[in-house]
């Protein structure tokens, strides 16, 4: 229970922040920021 807590915080956090820069590269393709 401890040792299993920290181990799915850390997998959601991993998943949170690649989903955060794949939707940030997808919408920068899509839409062009100004330069």
């Amino acid at each position: 229970m401890i040792t299993a807590t920290p181990m799915i915080t850390h997998t959601a956090g991993s998943i949170m922040i690649t989903t955060i820069i794949t939707t940030m590269r997808w919408l920068s393709s899509r839409r062009p920021l100004p330069a």
